[in-house]
């Protein structure tokens, strides 16, 4: 397949155009908010697990090389909460509320990459393994940020939303269906070393997978999902949300 690289800002970024129209971002910097990441931790000052913290923070940042991709696709068809695309069907009533009058959307995957997978403390260390995927998720979530923000210069859409199998309440988009997104993407996740398990777990864990699509409102899944310790959570349930959810699923 024909590659053409669109863009270099510098050192540990490269972005290609592959003639699908997939943009490959082969490597990203690894940037995160390391006094947000400390402060979160709460390491006592001059502690042995500060020093463990300083010396992963710089480790990630040397060896970081986080990657993702995306391509549009169209909606071939809609049939309550199924929505053919490009041949594909997907299935989930998150879907039809979502994707309402969208005729274009952006099939997504985004990674911590490998290098830093490679790097996780042993199993039985449990804290430094908290602290190595606490890094590993500010990593994935800047690379996100960044990939959101080429999209939306390339396509000229000033704002999106997006939505991912297995987020929220299980039923809403069931998370069975990442096997049809990697099926529209064909051999592209492998370019960023992501694999799809027959149990749907991506590798590396700290991946993301999903549809972006244009938006003026921003949305998230927690608005309909029941998971109250969830670290991750960026707003409230919406019970009257999460009930006409339930209802378009019957």
């Amino acid at each position: 397949m024909k590659r053409n690289v669109t863009r270099c800002t510098g050192s540990n970024s490269r972005i290609e155009e592959l003639s699908d129209g997939t943009v490959l971002f082969a490597s990203l910097p690894p940037e995160f908010n390391a006094d947000r990441i400390r402060k979160e931790m709460r390491c006592n000052p001059g502690s042995r697990d500060e020093a463990c913290l300083e010396e992963m923070l710089a480790c990630a940042a040397a060896n970081g090389r986080p990657k993702a991709l995306y391509r549009p696709c169209y909606i071939d068809a809609r049939d309550g909460n199924e929505h053919t695309i490009e041949g594909v069907t997907f299935s989930g009533p998150l879907l039809r509320r979502q994707l309402a009058g969208v005729h274009r959307v952006f099939p997504f995957v985004v990674t911590c990459g490998e290098e830093l997978t490679a790097l996780a403390p042993p199993l039985g260390e449990a804290l430094e393994r908290y602290y190595w995927g606490s890094i590993c998720t500010a990593v994935l979530r800047s690379a996100h940020r960044m990939m959101r923000k080429d999209l939306r210069h390339r396509y000229q859409i000033p704002r999106t939303a997006y939505i991912s199998p297995g987020s929220g309440d299980p039923w809403l988009w069931p998370i069975e269906q990442l096997r049809a997104i990697f099926e529209l993407l064909g051999d592209k996740p492998e370019m960023i070393g992501v694999e799809l398990r027959p149990s749907c777990a991506m590798i590396p864990q700290k991946s993301i997978c999903g549809f972006h699509y244009a938006s003026e409102i921003e949305f998230h899944t927690c608005r309909a999902c029941h998971m109250e310790a969830c670290p991750d959570r960026l707003v409230p349930l919406d019970p009257d949300f999460w009930n006409e959810l339930r209802r378009a699923g019957r």
